[in-house]
C-alpha cells in the first residue's frame, strides 16, 4: 500500500511515481530508447539520440488524464477502495469530468497490463483507436462490430477473464440453442453455463441483440460459481455498460478480485506509469 497518498507534497508525490517509471534508476527516451539523455534547467529531459525533449511521465497512461502527482496518488487510493467518482472528484476538489477519464485511464492501464492485454487493446475489441500518441482519447472513438466474449476461469481462489476474440454471439445462441448450453440475462449481460475448461461464458449484448431466443432452463444457474456471481455484482455498480467498455469493467473486476486492496494501490501506480502502446502496433 502507498502511505499516506493524500498528504505527499506534489514534490515528494512526483519523486515516488517516477520511481516506478524508471526502476532501475536508468532514465532513457521514450520514442528512441536512447540512453544519453540532458537534464534541461526546466526539469525537462533532451534525448540526445533524437532531440525528443520530454518529462518524467511523458508517454504513460498517467499522463493522460490532467492530474498532478499528489492526486494521481491520492485517486489511486479511492480507486483502490471503490469510492464513488463523485466522492473522488469532491475529495481532490476536481470536476467530475477529470475524476472521470482518471478512472477510465485506470481501467485502460489495468486492462493493458493483463495477461491477455495486447489482444484485448487491439482492433477487434475497438480501444486502439483510443490510444492516440502516448494518450487516451475517449470511447466514442471506439467502433466494435462484434461484443467480445469471455470465458471464466477458476483455480484456487484466483480468476482469469480469457478474451476469446474468435467467439462472437451468434456462437453463443448457436451453442444455447442447439446444444442446450445453459444461458441466463442479467441486464444486458449473457452468462452461460460451463463450456468446455471455462466455468461460464459471458459478453454484453448490443442493443440489437436477440434476447427472446435466450430461454433459461428450470433449475440452471450459470452464474452460480464464486467469481462468476462477483463479476455480476460488481457491474451493478458500473453506469452505461456497453460492448465497447465492457472488457475495461471485466478486467478492473478481474484486478481486484485476484489482488488484495492493500496490494492494489502500488500494483496500479505501477500500471499506470507504463508506456501507453502506440496504436500503430497493435494487431
Amino acid at each position: 500500500m502507498l502511505d499516506t497518498p493524500c498528504t505527499l507534497s506534489e514534490e515528494s508525490a512526483h519523486a515516488r511515481l517516477s520511481g516506478f517509471c524508471w526502476p532501475d534508476g536508468t532514465v532513457f527516451c521514450p520514442r528512441c530508447r536512447e540512453t544519453a539523455i540532458y537534464h534541461l534547467a526546466s526539469g525537462r529531459k533532451r534525448c540526445g539520440g533524437c532531440g525528443y525533449t520530454f518529462h518524467d511521465f511523458s508517454g504513460r497512461w498517467l499522463n493522460s488524464a490532467g492530474l498532478g502527482s499528489s492526486h494521481w496518488l491520492c485517486f489511486i487510493r479511492l480507486f483502490c477502495q471503490g469510492r464513488p467518482l463523485k466522492e473522488a472528484a469532491e475529495a481532490l476538489g476536481r470536476s467530475y469530468n477529470v475524476v472521470y477519464k482518471a478512472a477510465t485511464v485506470c481501467r485502460f492501464a489495468i486492462t493493458a497490463g493483463s495477461l491477455d492485454g495486447a489482444q484485448i487493446m487491439g482492433r477487434q475489441t475497438g480501444l486502439s483507436a483510443c490510444l492516440h500518441k502516448g494518450k487516451v482519447q475517449g470511447l466514442n472513438h471506439v467502433q466494435c462490430q462484434t461484443p467480445p466474449v469471455f470465458g471464466i476461469i477458476e483455480r484456487r481462489g484466483m480468476a482469469f477473464l480469457d478474451y476469446l476474440p474468435h467467439f462472437t454471439t451468434e456462437d453463443i445462441l448457436h451453442f444455447h440453442r442447439s446444444f442446450h448450453l445453459p444461458a441466463s440475462c442479467h441486464g444486458n449481460i449473457l452468462v452461460t453455463g460451463a463450456y468446455r475448461r471455462y466455468s461460464s461464458l459471458i459478453l454484453c449484448g448490443s442493443p440489437d441483440f436477440p434476447w427472446y431466443l435466450i430461454t433459461p432452463e428450470h433449475g440452471s444457474r450459470p452464474a452460480a460459481t464464486p467469481f462468476c456471481a462477483f463479476v455480476l455484482e460488481q457491474l451493478k455498480g458500473y453506469k452505461g455498460i456497453s460492448p465497447p467498455r465492457f472488457p475495461l469493467y471485466l478486467k478492473e473486476i478481474e484486478f481486484r478480485y485476484n489482488h488484495a486492496p492493500e496490494k492494489q494501490e502500488e500494483l496500479l501506480a505501477k500500471r499506470l506509469c507504463g508506456f501507453v502502446p502506440d496504436e500503430t502496433d497493435i494487431d
